[in-house]
């Protein structure tokens, strides 16, 4: 699918979605459950190690459904950034419906990690 029909696709669809190396993927199917890293994933980034997210214990997922496009505009480079920069990936898709009561925006999750980095 070519990048500019990825937007399209998941808005239609109602999908958020996780990107990961399909080596890691294998290994969540192996566990059964997709979950933060802990340390059983080789990490896609160096930066990764040290991240909020793996500090609070959760994923990283990508929602292209919910935000306006002025929002989306704000985060699409880092999107485009992340999905080119991983080799061999796949994307692990979630209706929005079925977890909606389990994300964390993310606006409220770079506010928590600023005041986690600042000792706050």
């Amino acid at each position: 699918m070519e990048k500019k029909n990825y937007l399209i696709f998941f808005r239609k669809n109602k999908l958020i979605h996780h990107v990961t190396k399909i080596e890691n993927f294998k290994k969540t199917i192996k566990c059964g459950e997709l979950k933060y890293n802990s340390g059983l994933f080789n990490e896609n980034f160096p930066q990764s190690k040290n991240s909020y997210a793996k500090y609070i214990k959760c994923i990283s997922l990508f929602d292209l459904t919910t935000p306006n496009n002025e929002q989306i505009l704000e985060t699409i480079y880092c999107w485009l950034n992340i999905v080119a920069r991983i080799n061999n990936k796949i994307f692990i898709n979630f209706e929005l419906e079925t977890i909606s009561d389990k994300l964390i925006l993310n606006r409220d999750f770079k506010d928590k990690a600023t005041e986690q980095k600042r000792g706050e």
